[in-house]
């Protein structure tokens, strides 16, 4: 009976051990990509880019999903000065599996006829602009 216990208790902390740091985060502060062009929460995403012009600390996730479902998480904490970014993809069937961090001074948009991108910019360690979310017109 005692080693079931201990059993139990093993594949519990197993369990709570392989469960993503996101899975708490509220909905309220998460936006969500599914395709290209379809944002949800985008509210959310309009107030974190009220809070970056006003040099306000915040913090959003936004949810986006690959072709084939799997999600991937971008984290955006601003302190008021740079936007510590992370990138999770450890969830992703074929992708890499990483966790990549940096930090990046600069949030844009760049719009065309028909669609609007926001980007991080001014990043520590990327020589490449990252896109967060793409609005289509």
């Amino acid at each position: 009976m005692k080693k079931n216990w201990v059993l139990f208790l093993f594949s519990c902390l197993v369990l709570f051990g392989c469960q993503n740091d996101y899975a708490s985060f509220p909905t309220s502060d998460t936006i969500t990509e599914r395709n290209l062009g379809k944002v949800g929460n985008l509210n959310r995403f309009q107030t974190f880019l009220k809070s970056f012009n006003k040099e306000q600390p915040d913090h959003v996730l936004i949810l986006t999903y690959t072709t084939e479902g799997d999600p991937i998480y971008l984290d955006l904490q601003y302190d008021g000065k740079a936007i510590h970014f992370t990138r999770d993809m450890t969830e992703d069937e074929y992708g890499s599996f990483e966790v990549t961090e940096t930090v990046c001074t600069e949030l844009r948009k760049e719009e065309s006829d028909k669609r609007v991108d926001y980007l991080l910019g001014d990043c520590e360690d990327q020589s490449q602009d990252t896109i967060l979310v793409v609005i289509e017109h």
